[in-house]
């Protein structure tokens, strides 16, 4: 505003000097009163020009300069509509990342327990692999003892049968012992012959075969037993 009043004072200035200049011309011209009127009013004129122009010409500034900060306020409110959601972006971000860092943090944690239930199955399984490898050790050890019982077994199986086969033979033998023996003791009424006795000279009391027949079976009794 100041630089628009100085303009107009410098205007109005020189239209002072050229109404100045006018009336000199006019007063050496002599006699030209109408003249000098003509020149007062066309001064006037000239003033009044100069100011509606200088007038307008600072109103035109002024509306744009209005416009143009109209447009810079518009252009600030939506930079401040954008800003503000960009606060607000960033303050939900920051939330986010809050909640972010808690739950990875929680998962960090998560993350350690099983790491240390990781650990400890881990170590229960070298436990249980350890106890496989002795069990498998210890099986082919009770596969090697029960091929050895097998092989008793058999060989048990083997002397129990020969036993048997013994002790039947010794049956046999102490069955016909006894029937040597009931022979023996029955009670001979008839007489017998003499190759009949010879015969049977094994069995006669006074021969005396029957006690070593008897003593040779008890022998080969005891043998056996």
């Amino acid at each position: 505003m100041a630089s628009s009043n100085s303009s107009q004072i410098s205007l109005i200035e020189k239209a002072e000097e050229e109404s100045k200049r006018y009336k000199e011309v006019s007063v050496k011209a002599s006699g030209v009163g109408e003249q000098l009127k003509v020149v007062e009013s066309q001064k006037t004129y000239c003033i009044f020009c100069l100011v509606f122009y200088d007038i307008t010409e600072n109103t035109e500034l002024i509306s744009h300069k209005l416009e143009r900060m109209e447009k810079d306020r518009e252009e600030l409110a939506k930079k401040n509509e954008e800003l503000y959601q960009l606060k607000e972006k960033l303050r939900k971000t920051e939330n986010e990342l809050r909640e972010t860092k808690t739950s990875l943090k929680e998962n960090e944690e998560e993350l350690e327990v099983l790491r240390v239930a990781n650990n400890e199955l881990k170590t229960e399984l070298l436990v249980i692999k350890e106890k496989y490898t002795i069990s498998i050790v210890e099986r082919d050890k009770l596969s090697e003892r029960n091929q050895l019982l097998h092989l008793e077994k058999k060989k048990l199986n083997s002397e129990n049968e020969e036993q048997a086969q013994n002790n039947c033979k010794l049956v046999e033998e102490l069955d016909t012992l006894r029937s040597h023996m009931r022979e023996m003791e029955r009670p001979s009424n008839l007489p017998m012959r003499q190759d009949s006795l010879i015969s049977d000279s094994s069995f006669s009391p006074s021969s005396g075969q029957p006690l070593r027949r008897m003593s040779s079976t008890a022998s080969s009794t005891s043998t056996f037993g």
